[in-house]
């Protein structure tokens, strides 16, 4: 019983030095996964909240010119445009960060199905509620 003990010890010892360069890198992938899967999360929250604010001065300004009050709705043209440059950019942002997460968990599952794991990570949908109108 020892020496099967013994035996089963040094193969088992075997098998993980022998994974141990795939189990290191998909420990790195993770963690480069993690910190992408935040980000993303916060550019959604901004988008959202960008959108949002971007509706609320279209509804503002056509309120406004169409009682005929060019002035005051001249004078929100330029936030307006500021406000969609800043979201298409930041959209743009997000857009390449999902890709590159999706990229990440397929290089990772991958490597996992090699390395004899069970789990694997979902890619990320691009999310159709920040998309322009």
């Amino acid at each position: 019983a020892i020496v099967y003990m013994i035996i089963n010890a040094v193969f088992l010892g075997a098998q993980e030095l022998y994974h141990l360069p795939g189990t290191t890198k998909l420990n790195k992938i993770e963690k480069i996964l993690n910190v992408t899967k935040s980000e993303i999360t916060t550019l959604e929250e901004s988008l959202h909240g960008k959108l949002d604010r971007i509706e609320e001065m279209k509804s503002e300004m056509d309120r406004l010119k169409s009682s005929g009050r060019m002035e005051q709705y001249n004078s929100m043209v330029n936030s307006y445009n500021l406000l969609v440059y800043s979201y298409e950019s930041e959209r743009k942002i997000y857009s390449d960060k999902v890709d590159f997460y999706n990229q990440k968990a397929e290089e990772y599952n991958e490597l996992a199905k090699k390395e004899g794991k069970r789990w694997i990570i979902v890619p990320i949908p691009k999310s159709g509620k920040i998309q322009p109108h």
